[in-house]
């Protein structure tokens, strides 16, 4: 599944692509209920259906949502549209981790 700006997930409506792997992408997306930017991370469907995937997406997005640290990026959402599985967090604007650790070790503060 690759989405374009403009279209529509769901109740979302894609802004760009964040990052792409494996498992799925992340989209930068606006979520037309709340009004509100968040980061979209929807799991590519060609995989979905293969042994142990969706449960583990799942359990992640249990897992992710039931985390509250300053350092977490907090779930809002977690569920299936459009035939795909999907996961919406807080949309943090910046730089990859492998960018930011590129320069070596983070500072702890």
């Amino acid at each position: 599944m690759r989405l374009v700006e403009g279209s529509r997930f769901g109740s979302y409506e894609i802004i760009s692509l964040l990052g792409r792997g494996g498992a799925g992408a992340v989209y930068l997306a606006t979520d037309k209920r709340l009004g509100r930017k968040v980061a979209l991370k929807i799991l590519n469907p060609e995989i979905a259906d293969a042994p142990g995937v969706r449960e583990r997406f799942v359990a992640e997005s249990h897992v992710a949502a039931s985390l509250e640290h300053q350092h977490i990026v907090p779930i809002y959402e977690a569920g299936e549209a459009d035939d795909a599985l999907y996961i919406t967090m807080r949309y943090i604007h910046g730089s990859d981790l492998a960018v930011a650790l590129a320069g070596g070790p983070l500072d702890t503060e």
